[in-house]
């Protein structure tokens, strides 16, 4: 796969696509193996090694688009098209528009999340990613019990899209024609928090998009709500941005001691 085509397919604005072609000049093939080999055997510690450096978040931009370069052929290799290929990566793009919002500068962050694409765990079919993984989580349906370490299919909301329902039950349907119905396919986010019927309107995507699950649980382990709903993380809450109503709807309720948690949802294997 060519770098400049893989990165135009993917969405990669123009500027990222320079930080990309610039160092794919400056950086050895040498150092570049040296990476993409620590990259399958240690992990972690490549990712502490690039972390360290000088402009870390434009050379795991690089790294990772080089990486999905070679994951090209693995697709092909297994009969997947170039539509889930591509739409798989463009979280590449996506996650360097974030840094780009919340850095002022183009790269990746996120490192620690994307290395799901490069190992095939993860696809992006449709509107919705899905990715087979290990359950952190215990829970039963349908008289069905899943216990921690168990085989799930997690399902991941990537952003830039509108929540459309259609479109999710068409990329569960998609999922579900990919890995099969044998696995319990459960979500664990943020929008999945029942809590957030008292914040939007009964019409909203995001509450029918939770009437596609039975929520198993909540829990205020992380503060994604609030991150993913103001892009940033304020210890006041007085001092998050008012630009939506649900932002407006967020810090007023914020304000009065509500908390924004996260659901755990399943969707039934059949």
């Amino acid at each position: 796969m060519d770098l400049r085509r893989f990165c135009t397919e993917i969405g990669l604005p123009s500027g990222a696509v320079c930080i990309v072609e610039k160092m794919n000049e400056e950086i050895s093939e040498v150092r570049y193996q040296y990476v993409r080999e620590l990259f399958f055997t240690d992990r972690e510690e490549i990712f502490r090694e690039i972390a360290s450096l000088a402009g870390y978040r434009q050379r795991f931009l690089y790294y990772y688009c080089r990486l999905a370069c070679e994951t090209y052929e693995k697709y092909q290799r297994e009969g997947i098209g170039d539509r889930v290929f591509f739409d798989t990566f463009s979280d590449i793009a996506v996650w360097c528009q974030v840094c780009f919002r919340r850095y002022g500068e183009y790269g990746i962050q996120e490192y620690e999340w994307l290395w799901r694409h490069v190992e095939m765990t993860l696809f992006r079919l449709g509107r919705l990613q899905f990715e087979k993984t290990e359950s952190l989580w215990e829970f039963e349906y349908k008289g069905r019990k899943t216990a921690v370490g168990d085989p799930v299919i997690s399902i991941h909301i990537p952003e830039g899209q509108p929540l459309d329902p259609e479109a999710c039950r068409e990329s569960l349907d998609m999922g579900r024609k990919f890995w099969g119905g044998e696995l319990p396919y459960v979500c664990h986010s943020w929008l999945l928090f029942p809590g957030l019927k008292e914040l939007l309107d009964e019409k909203s995507n995001i509450l029918r998009f939770q009437q596609m699950f039975e929520i198993q649980s909540v829990d205020f382990q992380f503060r994604e709500g609030e991150e993913r709903i103001f892009d940033c993380l304020m210890e006041d809450p007085e001092k998050y941005p008012e630009n939506t109503s649900l932002q407006r709807n967020a810090r007023k309720y914020l304000k009065q001691g509500g908390r924004l948690g996260s659901g755990l949802g399943v969707i039934a294997a059949d």
